[in-house]
């Protein structure tokens, strides 16, 4: 966990480095970003949450904004990647039983651009053992 940790520091302080120093990410690809879905927008480049707020009372919108940044392109702001962190205790069993999250899931499965980024984010940010417990003990070998 200590090298997670590290990893996380290290990822939070190159995304919050201003555009012009912050090295390219070559395997994500950028697409469309005119279909940004409702309880998204777009900051300073970046996917970010509308609210956080509504993280709390909706947590399938936690992997949503996975689903969406892999169909965009777009990297997730380091605000909403906070905000997930903090919130993706919330993902439980009536999370993982949910036909939307499951919709959200397989998107990103399905995804051959950005759907391996999209994996290793969620799973950086907790958020893969959290909806598939069976990834839990699994945290540092994805």
């Amino acid at each position: 966990r200590h090298q997670s940790a590290v990893q996380q520091l290290l990822d939070d302080l190159v995304d919050a480095l201003p555009n012009r120093y912050r090295p390219p990410d070559p395997g994500h690809r950028m697409r469309s970003v005119e279909a940004i879905p409702k309880g998204f927008r777009l900051r300073e480049g970046r996917l970010a949450f509308t609210g956080f707020g509504s993280l709390a009372k909706r947590p399938v919108d936690i992997l949503r904004a996975f689903e969406t940044s892999a169909a965009t392109g777009l990297r997730l702001h380091p605000v909403a990647r906070v905000a997930i962190r903090e919130q993706r205790d919330c993902i439980d069993e009536s999370v993982r039983s949910s036909p939307s999250a499951a919709t959200a899931f397989l998107n990103i499965l399905h995804d051959t651009e950005n759907g391996a980024w999209a994996l290793a984010t969620m799973n950086a940010l907790g958020v893969l053992g959290r909806f598939m417990p069976e990834f839990e003990p699994n945290f540092c070998r994805v």
